[in-house]
């Protein structure tokens, strides 16, 4: 059965910080945790658990910091998933139709890059910001 947590609600967001980073190069657990008022706990566990599965590289010293292993066009949602839950299982009760729908949805997370996850929340900040720059229009000019 296909479980989503917050954690990989987070580590999609983390991941996604750091591909817009990319020209940055590092970025630190704490910058990150701030940058998307995360908890700094949650932040070192998720980071950990992305590094100890390949998708980040971890630098130590004043230096340090995190940066992608590898584009953000070749990192999966399903990677950053299995990172964050385990591995994409069906249901061991689960009939044909049941195991059918499984494997679509595991095809489909793998189709997606984080590269697209990215420009997605990228898109859906600016119109945020664009709406909110029009009711700040309305209300000086009403």
């Amino acid at each position: 059965m296909l479980r989503l947590t917050q954690l990989s609600n987070h580590a999609i967001a983390l991941l996604g910080q750091l591909a817009e980073n990319r020209a940055e190069c590092r970025c630190s657990a704490r910058d990150l945790a701030a940058k998307l008022n995360l908890p700094m706990t949650t932040t070192a566990k998720i980071l950990k658990s992305l590094t100890r599965e390949g998708l980040l590289i971890s630098h130590r010293g004043t230096l340090g910091g995190y940066e992608l292993a590898k584009t953000p066009t070749e990192i999966t949602i399903a990677e950053i998933v299995s990172a964050l839950e385990g591995p994409i299982e069906s249901c061991r009760k689960s009939g044909v139709a049941s195991e059918f729908v499984h494997q679509a949805i595991v095809r489909a997370l793998e189709q997606i890059s984080l590269y697209e996850m990215a420009a997605q929340f990228g898109q859906q900040e600016v119109k945020s910001e664009t709406v909110v720059d029009a009711q700040a229009e309305e209300n000086k000019d009403g």
